[in-house]
């Protein structure tokens, strides 16, 4: 594959990692949700950027 084609793959999976972090936020507000498992999630993606 060539080199733009695999900077356009990692785009999306970061826009679908963020939706995901985002989707992530909003259950653990709500009672019953993943508070600790979406922190977690979080701190890796920041390390990440």
């Amino acid at each position: 594959m060539d080199k733009a084609g695999i900077l356009k793959k990692l785009d999306q999976r970061k826009k679908m990692f963020e939706d995901y972090l985002k989707k992530n936020k909003k259950s653990s507000r709500s009672p019953g949700g993943h508070g600790p498992l979406a922190a977690g999630l979080k701190k890796q993606g920041e390390r990440g950027s």
